[in-house]
């Protein structure tokens, strides 16, 4: 029977090539045996997925990942009526450099024996990682969810993890890209330009800002741009303008930011402040 439901859509990620994502909705169709080129990473959303491999078939049901390596030959179908996916669909390219990054060394194309992976801890990571790439806040929020679920997947779900070497006492490098964000928050920062600017992997890069400030690249940056909107909404300049000059998507974009570090919105941070900054300004100048 025909379900006039089911899409599959994709599309890429400008600044992570390699990099696939895949939505399949209400899917009925039995796939015929063929192989992939890259990585798959996917997540039955609906349903369960019935998946034929060399060593027999394997049922994924709501919640549950699935990760298949490019040239491993199988099927797949639904069971019962129709499911729905999400899928990761990444280069060996990028793998492996993920990976090599994490042993700072060469390494090997990841490989991952088990097909299945019915873990509650895993299947919160990507549902979280699916809510940034649906609606991120910043293209650096967006590589670094992408690059820690990758990394995590890579060190506890391939057959032979990378050794993870500690790149040793690096506050100096940490305190260099903090200045460096501070003095170019309205550029399109990416994770890869900071992880150059600290000398350091972008795993170990990640790992070692997080550890030394206790927060994330992306949050600090975010909780910076915020901290110079402040001064920009008390100098009558336009929420609008402020949203695109600190490279938020749109007004609303900034707002939601704006309203989650401040606690009110930033209609509402003018009216409480500004009135108070010109009361001020007239004290300042008698």
């Amino acid at each position: 029977m025909k379900n006039h439901n089911e899409s599959i859509r994709s599309f890429n990620i400008s600044s992570l090539p390699g990099l696939e994502i895949i939505y399949g909705n209400h899917i009925i169709n039995e796939f015929r045996r063929h192989i992939h080129n890259t990585y798959i990473i996917g997540m039955v959303t609906q349903g369960a997925r019935i998946i034929n491999h060399g060593k027999g078939s394997v049922k994924i049901s709501k919640n549950e990942i699935f990760i298949i390596d490019p040239g491993r030959v199988h099927t797949c179908t639904s069971e019962g009526r129709l499911h729905s996916y999400k899928i990761l669909s990444l280069s060996p390219e990028t793998l492996r450099l993920i990976s090599s990054d994490i042993a700072e060394k060469e390494e090997k194309n990841p490989c991952f024996e088990s097909l299945h992976y019915p873990d509650n801890d895993l299947s919160s990571k990507m549902n979280e990682l699916f809510k940034v790439i649906e609606s991120p806040d910043s293209n650096i929020q967006l590589e670094l969810e992408i690059y820690s679920f990758l990394s995590h997947l890579i060190i506890h779900c391939s057959k032979t993890p990378p050794l993870i070497n500690s790149p040793g006492e690096q506050n100096d490098s940490i305190k260099r890209v903090c200045n460096f964000i501070r003095n170019n928050y309205k550029e399109n920062l990416s994770l890869q330009k900071l992880a150059q600017k600290a000398c350091l992997s972008q795993f170990h890069f990640q790992r070692e800002f997080k550890k030394r400030l206790g927060i994330t690249p992306h949050e600090y940056l975010s909780d910076y741009k915020i901290f110079k909107s402040r001064e920009m909404l008390l100098n009558f300049e336009n929420i609008a303008d402020i949203a695109i000059q600190l490279g938020f998507t749109d007004q609303s974009h900034f707002s939601r930011i704006f309203r989650k570090t401040v606690g009110i919105s930033p209609g509402r941070y003018i009216k409480l402040n500004r009135n108070s900054t010109q009361k001020q300004n007239l004290t300042d100048s008698k």
